[in-house]
């Protein structure tokens, strides 16, 4: 049996989570973020700034809280950001005249 106390921080850690959820989805709108489910928030999106398909690889970010879920989504949008300027460079070595 809940109590009063237990249904009003069960209450209070949903609306904490929910605003955390947004404060995420703002920073981070290419990503789909789940609320945590078993003290886990998982984070997934495509590698690149294309549409997802069924056959795309995807990138799986999770951590145990949402600052470090943060962390973690600013580690890999970097990483991102870096892939896309190496693969920019060897484009552009291809396409230079030698």
């Amino acid at each position: 049996m809940t109590t009063t106390a237990t249904n009003k921080r069960r209450r209070y850690i949903s609306d904490v989570n929910m605003t955390f959820l947004c404060a995420l989805l703002h920073q981070f709108p290419e990503w789909a973020i789940w609320l945590p489910r078993q003290g886990r928030w998982m984070a997934v999106r495509p590698p690149h700034d294309t549409r997802p398909t069924p056959n795309a690889p995807l990138i799986w970010v999770q951590a145990s809280s949402a600052s470090k879920l943060c962390d973690e989504l600013r580690r890999a949008e970097r990483r991102i950001k870096a892939q896309a300027r190496a693969r920019a460079r060897e484009l552009a070595a291809m396409d230079a005249p030698q």
